[in-house]
């Protein structure tokens, strides 16, 4: 959850009183946003593809639904050897 806030003069002050900070106003907002728990770029870099350039290991990223890893989360990553 995200929240945020200002404050400011209300629309019928004059100058005056908002420099003497009397009859400020203050407003306060909360909204959710929800980001993925795995990002784009963990799948973009540093995952190994095998072959003899990368030691003939390559990453995965395991996702288990309806329940969680020992980690606590629903995925992990994985290295996987080819021979």
């Amino acid at each position: 959850m995200l929240s945020g806030g200002g404050s400011g003069p209300r629309k019928d002050e004059d100058a005056l009183e908002e420099l003497m900070g009397n009859k400020s106003s203050f407003s306060f907002n909360f909204s959710e946003h929800y980001e993925n728990v795995l990002q784009d770029q963990a799948f973009q870099h540093g995952l190994r593809t095998g072959g003899p350039d990368n030691g003939f290991l390559a990453d995965s990223v395991v996702i288990k639904s309806g329940e969680l890893f020992s980690s606590g989360r629903s995925y992990e990553f994985v290295t996987w050897s080819q021979k």
